[in-house]
């Protein structure tokens, strides 16, 4: 566990699993930042990823303009140092006080009724190739 960040922040749960992207053509562009919920009680796990209405996908996610950014610039820094090409997303948990921490980078986002990309592109974010 990371110093200062407590069991409830580990893992992917509730209204504080957040995930933003990455789209490459030429300079790495942020996406907008997703709020992932799910119901009281409940966990982002494999049940609740994949089971359409079992989780409910918030864009662009309410945060604090300060801490968006920070998903934001965090997310496209990750895609340039990990070298990534096109796509790419990163999960974060925020805390409460704003704290913002990466969880991973996944460089080949799902494409399921359910992944967050087609998430995207239902609420008509474009990605622009100019």
């Amino acid at each position: 566990m990371a110093p200062g960040w407590s069991s409830d922040h580990a893992g992917e749960g509730g209204q504080n699993a957040r995930a933003a992207g990455a789209f490459d053509v030429g300079a790495p562009q942020p996406l907008p930042v997703i709020d992932i919920r799910t119901p009281a009680g409940s966990r982002y796990d494999y049940l609740h990823r994949y089971t359409p209405g079992l989780s409910e996908h918030v864009i662009p996610a309410p945060l604090p303009g300060e801490v968006y950014r920070g998903v934001q610039q965090t997310a496209v820094a990750a895609h340039r140092v990990l070298g990534c090409r096109h796509l790419s997303r990163a999960d974060f948990v925020v805390s409460g006080a704003g704290r913002i921490a990466l969880l991973e980078v996944n460089t080949v986002p799902g494409m399921t009724p359910t992944s967050l990309y087609r998430t995207r592109r239902a609420t008509r974010v474009t990605l622009s190739t100019r």
